[in-house]
């Protein structure tokens, strides 16, 4: 006999993911996570991982989480280089769903930190959104999945600084919060 394991909506947490460090930290303070595991913060609502950069660091990270928490929405947030450079430094962007009061951006991740254009076609460059939206496709539906992108820098080869990505991200962080809660 199997035992069916019934999880409420209340115990399914919003699933929040970044890459770095950096990027998750204004969302640990204005939330008020705790550590519960590595790379884990956590309260009652919300579950932040944080993965590293890279596509096989999404790959080993995120189908554990996903065994170890049911998620009802997962937003992955971090930063990105952008094609167009009439677009401002801070802009934030939704990536895969078309938002009232974010504007929608195409994106392309890369396996290297992207310094050239040649054969790029979207606006948005990073290295781990698309991985993110792949894994987490096969647990949630697409409505609840949110990529927000907040352009860091014009694919130069000068890798921004800790404190500047974090104040990119604090600077938007009322705006994604909406979709966190």
């Amino acid at each position: 006999m199997r035992l069916a394991i019934i999880v409420s909506m209340k115990d399914k947490k919003i699933l929040i993911h970044t890459a770095l460090n950096i990027e998750a930290r204004p969302f640990i303070g204005s939330l008020k996570l705790q550590k519960i595991a590595k790379n884990i913060w956590a309260n009652d609502t919300i579950l932040l991982t944080i993965s590293g950069i890279g596509v096989n660091n999404v790959e080993k990270s995120l189908p554990q989480v996903f065994q170890n928490y049911t998620c009802k929405k997962a937003i992955n947030i971090g930063i990105a280089g952008c094609v167009d450079p009439t677009i401002p430094i801070g802009s934030l962007f939704c990536t895969n769903q078309h938002l009232e009061d974010i504007p929608y951006a195409s994106l392309t991740s890369v396996t290297k930190p992207a310094i050239c254009t040649l054969g790029i076609t979207t606006t948005l460059v990073d290295m781990e959104a698309q991985t993110f939206e792949h894994i987490v496709q096969r647990y949630l539906e697409k409505d609840a999945i949110f990529i927000f992108k907040v352009v860091s820098d014009n694919l130069s080869n000068t890798i921004p600084s800790r404190q500047f990505v974090a104040e990119l991200i604090q600077k938007n962080l009322t705006k994604v919060s909406k979709y966190v809660l």
